[in-house]
């Protein structure tokens, strides 16, 4: 297992495990329609442009494939107590478990307290099994909003992670 920083040439595999993760984790959290729009190039596009325009991204590597990823950076939410964020963690369902996203978070939490964007926030929907997995890891719940999803109403939580 290699945790190394993505390259351009990582945007395709970093797209294709974020449209998986999402299929395997969100199926019956959000609406199946809404999962069916959720496109490898629509996230091709994102996740270049977020390579071009430097922001660090995090991928795990299991025998020269890209298996999980993770980025962040300064908090997105106008005037927040915190100044950094996780923006994205994702890892394939068939990794879970394995201390593989661990290990990508310590490399987003060491980054944001080199770059003084810690503490910081991770927001994850409620029902998100994910949510274990950070509570695990010392975040701790400071606030909730809701999401919409083609008319589903979905619980988001905000933890604080140091």
């Amino acid at each position: 297992m290699m945790i190394r920083l993505a390259s351009l040439d990582d945007a395709e595999a970093i797209a294709k495990v974020h449209v998986t993760s999402w299929m395997e984790t969100y199926r019956g959290l959000i609406p199946q329609n809404y999962l069916a729009n959720v496109s490898i190039a629509d996230r091709l596009a994102m996740w270049t442009s977020t390579i071009e325009n430097g922001q660090s991204i995090w991928v795990a590597e299991h025998e020269q494939r890209i298996i999980g990823f993770a980025t962040g950076g300064k908090n997105r939410t106008p005037n927040s107590r915190y100044p950094g964020e996780l923006y994205a963690l994702y890892l394939l369902a068939e990794f879970h478990r394995r201390g593989v996203g661990l290990l990508l978070l310590d490399k987003v939490r060491s980054e944001l307290r080199n770059l003084q964007l810690s503490p910081f926030v991770i927001w994850v929907m409620k029902d998100n099994p994910a949510l274990h997995f950070y509570t695990r890891m010392g975040a701790q719940l400071i606030g909730e909003q809701d999401l919409n999803f083609d008319g589903l109403t979905v619980r988001e939580v905000e933890l604080l992670c140091e």
